[in-house]
């Protein structure tokens, strides 16, 4: 089998605007929106090293009352990993603002806080909550941000697709 550096990747975002049962009872105003849309790279070069290139572009739009909590969950504990069991760890994984307006009073995360400190095992979760210390004054209005990552040189990997599975979920803060 040829063994080669890999020259493509994709990563699997699944992203989902989550509602418990009780805040669709407390929401019945029409106008609630607690939304998550995001759109995923799929064209990383993994032929070298790679830094602090986006692997996933967010936007949210939020009026709820208490704020809004998201949590990443990632599947491969922050490695690009194939099917044969190679993979490419991460070196680090960012989150940076883009543009937008974050709701007043509420808090951004810490630009360039690498995540990589608490996803160290598969399924591991990162959950930002900017409503921690204050209820939002105003509305969160196209609040863009990216997930970034770096990696150092792979090492004669096989020719493949590498995955890092995320999901990412919004729900509003309790």
């Amino acid at each position: 089998m040829r063994r080669d550096s890999l020259a493509f990747c994709i990563l699997l975002a699944i992203v989902s605007s989550a509602y418990p049962a009780d805040t669709l009872y407390h929401h019945q105003d029409p106008g609630f929106l607690n939304d998550l849309e995001w759109q995923s790279n799929t064209t990383l070069d993994f032929t070298g090293p790679g830094s602090d290139q986006p692997i996933a572009t967010f936007v949210v739009n939020s009026n709820a009352a208490a704020g809004f909590q998201i949590t990443f969950q990632f599947t491969n504990g922050g490695i690009f990993s194939s099917g044969t069991g190679s993979g490419i760890p991460m070196a680090s994984l960012t989150l940076h603002y883009v543009s937008g307006t974050l709701g007043s009073q509420l808090t951004q995360f810490d630009q360039g806080y690498n995540i990589l400190q608490v996803v160290t095992q598969p399924d591991a979760q990162y959950v930002w909550n900017p409503a921690q210390s204050a209820k939002p004054q105003t509305k969160t209005v196209n609040y863009i941000f990216q997930l970034r990552a770096s990696w150092n040189t792979p090492v004669r990997m096989l020719k493949g697709i590498y995955l890092e599975r995320i999901k990412a979920t919004i729900d509003t803060t309790q």
